[in-house]
């Protein structure tokens, strides 16, 4: 499990109660309103995630990091963070490998273990993906911001992987199609046909999220079974220079080279893609209740694609809270009649199959508040306790509404 503590970071001032750390584990959920600073903590996450992934598998040396202009600079600045910190700001990683601590301005790197990594994709799904769908040839625009390029960069490269395939989006009966030599996206129903560019924007928000979620998922399992031999020629090289290196050890050592196979394999788990983590911002975007349910359960399907895996969602939805729910109900539903034969089997996967159910064990639930602190949102048997944000602004609007009856 991976955990970050945080405090003045931009819109975060005192972070979580007590100084306590928020974790990542299977499912993480943010909620608040906009501006409270949930887009912060996961672009933060992402970005040390994805430091020490680079640390790890030797795309940097652990020197070069411990310097605050590296962090500022080569770090923070992918998601344009840099204007949110200051000699107050404070963060902690604790990954799988390297612990990360920011403090008074200075920034260090500490290596944590030498036990195998478990190196991950790591996606990143802005809000503005919509964007990207609703424009014709994006990759050929400039300046788009990095997060938005390097999403669109695996979106180009989905919806290459499954040209010319008809792909079901859960919504209805509507499949989507891509035309390789046209370069066209198309999203095709019972009674309609119409390009991607012209759908609504349910669906220029939903297809990006899902296609790319679906193909990072699979492209993760395929590489664990593959090894990767589609390694890019940079990994290909520095892997090939540390065989050189683990080779000559063995052979100064006097050691039968049949010993090094168990090296080989940590070496090669290094440079392989073994699990996902996706973060993203806003699955409800532009959609109907119904249709963020299938938004939400797509992107818990692929948490449990592979053991692993890590999905972040920042949300201003009940409905996504109320949806999670389900998902949590319905894994103890199938977890209570494990190997046993459920009635009305066919119902209960209707809501919600058991790919999409989630453990609550390892889900956590964050409210973000407008003083800048972050709150554990309480939990009643694994769910999502009614008393939660969200929640209580619909009670709001019930109230406002019975004051203006009570007007009359």
């Amino acid at each position: 499990m991976t955990s970050l503590r945080i405090r003045n970071v931009g819109p975060i001032k005192a972070g979580v109660e007590n100084g306590a750390a928020i974790k990542f584990d299977g499912v993480t959920l943010f909620t608040g309103t906009q501006g409270s600073g949930k887009s912060t903590v996961a672009k933060l996450y992402s970005s040390l995630a994805w430091l020490e992934k680079s640390l790890q598998r030797g795309d940097l040396e652990i020197h070069e990091t411990l310097d605050y202009e590296y962090f500022m600079n080569e770090v923070v600045s992918f998601h344009g963070l840099q204007s949110y910190f200051s000699e107050q700001s404070y963060v902690e990683y604790e990954g799988q490998a390297f612990r990360f601590l920011l403090l008074n301005k200075t920034f260090t790197s500490e290596r944590l273990t030498d036990a195998p990594y478990d190196s991950p994709k790591i996606m990143y799904v802005p809000a503005e993906r919509n964007f990207l769908a609703a424009i014709d040839r994006p990759e050929l625009i400039s300046k788009l911001p990095k997060a938005l390029k390097a999403f669109l960069s695996e979106y180009v490269e989905a919806k290459e992987h499954y040209a010319n395939e008809a792909l079901p989006l859960s919504l209805g009966n509507a499949v989507f199609a891509y035309e390789s030599e046209s370069k066209q996206s198309f999203i095709t129903g019972a009674s309609f046909r119409v390009n991607l560019l012209h759908a609504s924007s349910g669906y220029q928000s939903y297809v990006p999220l899902v296609i790319v979620t679906k193909y990072l998922s699979q492209f993760v399992l395929k590489s664990d079974k593959a090894k990767q031999r589609d390694l890019s020629v940079a990994l290909e090289k520095r892997l090939n220079k540390e065989l050189i290196k683990l080779f000559e050890a063995t052979i100064e050592k006097g050691e039968e080279l049949g010993s090094i196979h168990s090296a080989f394999d940590a070496l090669v788990r290094r440079y392989t893609y073994n699990s996902f983590v996706n973060i993203v911002e806003e699955p409800e975007q532009n959609l109907f209740p119904t249709s963020q349910k299938q938004a939400l359960f797509e992107v818990l399907r692929a948490v449990k694609d592979k053991a692993g895996n890590r999905l972040v969602i920042t949300t201003h939805s009940p409905f996504i809270i109320s949806y999670l729910n389900i998902a949590i109900q319905a894994f103890d539903v199938y977890e209570r009649f494990n190997n046993k034969q459920l009635k009305n089997i066919d119902a209960i996967r209707d809501i919600c199959s058991e790919a999409s159910s989630i453990d609550p064990s390892t889900t956590n639930v964050y409210a973000f508040c407008e003083n800048g602190s972050i709150e554990v949102v309480e939990r009643y048997n694994g769910l999502v306790a009614d008393d939660n944000q969200l929640n209580n602004e619909l009670e709001e609007t019930n109230q406002l509404f019975s004051e203006l009856l009570w007007m009359e």
